[in-house]
């Protein structure tokens, strides 16, 4: 989910940022994520981590592996982000020659013995950087929409725009019959269907910075035939938003 910048109001709305958060909700959410970062430190909770990498990577040491947990506070379905998550990083590792994170482990909040909830053993490749901040203007003050960088060279254009075009028209090619996230079906990592909703960014902050219920997304189950009924699913979410 969006972060607002350290240097930004939160209760101003922008294009990048996205929504007004409501401000109950952004305080009980900031004290989540107070209260899972405290959880982090307490004595144990690290070398029962590390132990966890060690035992589902075991010995297939290819760099850096890490344990990823989505952060409470910030996300109102763990379990359901996590399991779209994997399944989406596996399907693309399967069916693409697009570079994605190997997935050793994974599993819901109620097998995560050190109770930081849902997680992912995952490799970790390390960045300094990405893409936007590459490319934007270094003259942009904090708070402002970032713009390109006019004395970049083209060169340097073109070996930041160079992994793109390929990246999009393999992700292109992966068809479903239907909108939604996707489920394995075989148990096995071989065959995957769309088997629930679709999980945007949209859904997690009416919840989460919202202050709306759970129960104005649609159930966990819904899949989508075409885009007209997505679009207009959707539209009903923003709606009901209004009533809260």
């Amino acid at each position: 989910m969006s972060k607002v910048p350290d240097n930004q109001d939160h209760t101003k709305r922008d294009r990048d940022y996205g929504m007004y958060p409501d401000d109950l909700a952004w305080q009980c959410g900031d004290e989540a994520v107070a209260a899972f970062v405290n959880s982090v430190y307490e004595p144990g909770v690290k070398e029962s981590i590390i132990d966890m990498i060690v035992k589902y990577r075991g010995q297939r040491y290819t760099g850096w592996a890490a344990m990823r947990v989505p952060l409470p506070g910030r996300n109102a379905f763990s379990d359901e982000k996590t399991r779209t998550e994997v399944n989406t990083m596996r399907y693309i590792a399967q069916n693409t020659t697009i570079p994605v994170p190997h997935v050793y482990h994974w599993e819901l909040a109620s097998e995560n013995p050190t109770g930081l909830g849902p997680f992912i053993i995952m490799d970790y490749f390390s960045n300094t950087d990405t893409l936007s901040e590459a490319m934007r203007d270094p003259f942009t003050k904090p708070g402002e929409s970032y713009v390109l960088n006019t004395s970049l060279s083209d060169e340097k254009l073109e070996e930041l725009y160079r992994p793109m075009p390929n990246i999009v028209l393999q992700l292109y090619a992966l068809k479903m019959s239907r909108i939604g996230s996707l489920v394995c079906t075989d148990g096995g990592g071989d065959s995957w269907a769309v088997g629930t909703r679709p999980l945007l960014q949209n859904h997690l902050e009416v919840v989460t910075t919202g202050g709306c219920p759970t129960s104005v997304l649609p159930p966990e189950e819904t899949t989508f035939a075409a885009s007209r009924e997505f679009y207009t699913s959707l539209a009903d979410l923003h709606m009901a938003h209004l009533a809260f």
